[in-house]
């Protein structure tokens, strides 16, 4: 299913021929269809990172975890993000939710999986699951980008990793949760607290597992948490996250 569906989006949507990140033309050679400059420029995390979320670290700094981190209880294990969130990388996201340019979803899915591939991270995963979106913007958006993503990162992975399973009903939104874009951190941790539901028939999918969340963006680790709240309470033993961008 998932499968078709990326397919379709390919034909559907013009996916090949300009850069992702500034929309230059390009060739279909290019990886990721990020034109050269977009490439090189891009705020690719660096070979210092926050060794839970992931965040490029100073490499003159001798802390092994961001200040966020320091600062904060989180309950997700670790984070593989690939870059930081900056302009590039907010126009990419911007064009795959506001402009609903669906087909990013899948050169952002192959810049996570490679991402994963380069960390030798994939070995010790048991599950993918896409982060549940809310439930009004997937309606007027018409599509969840995390399970976009996530569906592609698994066809990627099943073809390397077959003990990867995948499913995208095991954790949901309560129907009445708030949009939090704009707001603050903490406002953030209030608003989601709740929100993330698991599914009862599903929960022992996840029991004695690893669990990689599949995300666009990681911005204060609220929803991030609250997932692995919610999972962990049901028996996973470890979630990680991995992610296009994470913020600064």
């Amino acid at each position: 299913m998932n499968k078709y569906l990326n397919k379709l989006l390919d034909i559907i949507f013009v996916s090949n021929i300009y850069c992702i990140g500034c929309g230059a033309i390009i060739d279909k050679s290019r990886k990721y269809s990020l034109c050269n400059d977009c490439m090189e420029n891009m705020s690719w995390t660096s070979a210092k990172t926050c060794e839970q979320c992931g965040r490029s670290l100073d490499a003159s700094r001798m802390e092994k975890r961001c200040y966020f981190c320091r600062t904060a209880n989180h309950k997700y294990d670790e984070g593989y993000p690939c870059t930081g969130y900056h302009e590039r990388e907010r126009k990419i996201i911007s064009d795959l939710k506001a402009g609903k340019q669906a087909y990013i979803a899948g050169h952002l899915a192959d810049i996570i999986f490679d991402k994963l591939v380069s960390l030798n991270v994939l070995e010790n995963i048991d599950i993918l699951l896409p982060v549940p979106a809310n439930v009004k913007n997937e309606r007027k958006r018409g599509f969840n980008q995390s399970e976009l993503i996530a569906s592609r990162v698994f066809e990627k992975c099943a073809e390397n990793v077959k003990r990867i399973q995948y499913y995208t009903d095991v954790l949901h939104r309560d129907k009445k949760g708030m949009q939090m874009k704009g707001q603050s951190s903490e406002e953030r941790r209030m608003n989601i607290k709740g929100q993330i539901l698991l599914s009862e028939t599903k929960a022992h999918l996840v029991r004695g597992k690893t669990v990689l969340l599949i995300d666009d963006v990681y911005t204060t680790g609220a929803t991030a948490d609250e997932c692995a709240k919610v999972l962990k309470s049901a028996g996973a033993i470890k979630v990680c996250f991995a992610g296009f961008a994470i913020g600064n």
